[in-house]
């Protein structure tokens, strides 16, 4: 049966991980849309959390880019499908950034 329908963090180390990976990309200035990308892909591809890894990290990285005044307009069907493809067909951070930037507003 698993952990399933448990909301709590599997693998707190990756985590940790995670967030120092983000901050470095912060301190070298990376765009708002490699960040966001890098923490969608990180959650989704490795499932730190026993449930709810595909909105977790599409959320994250939603986050991510909030704090910069942008975000990601798509409906709920093809984020859904396109979050779902990352781990289903194994796709890259760079990938992920192409579709946030091609679906990216401006929200301030």
């Amino acid at each position: 049966m698993g952990e399933t329908w448990d909301y709590g963090v599997r693998d707190p180390g990756s985590l940790d991980h995670m967030l120092l990976l983000l901050s470095e990309k912060a301190a070298r200035e990376e765009s708002p849309e490699r960040i966001a990308a890098c923490s969608l892909h990180f959650i989704v591809a490795t499932h730190p959390f026993w449930d709810a890894n595909h909105r977790t990290g599409f959320l994250v990285g939603r986050v991510v880019l909030q704090a910069f005044g942008r975000d990601v307009h798509a409906s709920t069907e093809e984020a859904e499908r396109f979050v779902r493809s990352i781990d289903g067909r194994g796709l890259t951070v760079k990938a992920v950034e192409e579709w946030i930037r091609s679906h990216l507003v401006k929200i301030r």
